[in-house]
């Protein structure tokens, strides 16, 4: 029986900060392992927070950085298979092992800001040899957004959408932010077909210029990302939530973003 997943269920993606004086804070140790989502394989992909002309930095308060802990001593790699990076850690039982923008061992240029189309360089393979729990965090200057990867032995073939609304900010120079969602294959030959749906069809496409109503199908190998995501150009009346994404292998991740935090 194929599994059938509300998209909010499958990630826990929260806005953790919209203040420039608020500090982002990460999970502790008891608190990535409290958890199902412990796993040995893992891809994940990195939404975009805010519009992409907010600052961001490579300090300890602005940073980009891939959490991961265990409750054993192991060895975790992280990949990043269209560039040809791997960088190898030990992690230490009950403590967390961070990789980070701050060491420059990963960056703000893997946000994923272009719709509709299949990127090769965007995708991030995290794999060790005991379970591991792991956390992201993109903290930008007003803004911070984490979620909790869930790993490729959860992952489900069949997904329902839910976000939010697009957001202009017509106050802040024409600032566009757009709802939608990431697709990232574990596996070669994944097949994706996509149904659009939701509400404001008559108002506003996705970033590509699709229409709500509008079905299609990629085909992405191993590492591979694909985005849907709102053009932006409407507030609060452009939303597709209820969209559905079925493939014919486990999805190495598919994920809801809200870029509208």
């Amino acid at each position: 029986m194929k599994k059938k997943l509300i998209i909010l269920t499958a990630i826990l993606l929260i806005c953790m900060g919209l203040s420039p004086n608020m500090s982002a804070k990460f999970p502790s140790a008891d608190q990535m392992l409290f958890n199902s989502a412990q796993g040995r394989d893992f891809f994940v992909a990195i939404p975009p927070n805010e519009d992409d002309r907010q600052p961001y930095g490579n300090t300890g308060e602005l940073a980009l950085e891939i959490y991961v802990t265990s409750s054993k001593n192991c060895t975790v790699s992280l990949e990043i298979p269209g560039i040809g990076k791997k960088i190898t850690k030990k992690v230490t039982a009950f403590m967390i092992t961070t990789f980070s923008s701050v060491q420059q061992e990963i960056s703000f240029g893997l946000e994923v800001r272009t719709s509709e189309k299949v990127l090769d360089d965007k995708g991030i393979w995290l794999h060790a040899d005991q379970p591991i729990s792991v956390y992201v965090l993109n903290h930008r200057n007003v803004t911070a957004d984490g979620y909790l990867a869930i790993p490729i032995s959860a992952c489900g073939t069949d997904y329902i959408h839910l976000a939010y609304y697009d957001l202009m900010e017509t106050n802040a120079g024409g600032e566009y932010r757009g709802g939608g969602f990431l697709i990232c294959a574990g596996e070669d030959n994944t097949k994706v077909n996509i149904q659009l749906k939701g509400v404001g069809g008559t108002l506003a496409k996705t970033l590509g210029g699709h229409k709500i109503g509008d079905s299609w199908s990629v085909t992405l190998s191993k590492s591979q990302v694909y985005c849907v995501m709102g053009d932006g150009t409407t507030r609060g009346q452009f939303d597709i939530s209820g969209s559905r994404v079925t493939t014919n292998k486990p999805v190495g991740r598919l994920f809801l973003f809200i870029n509208a935090c």
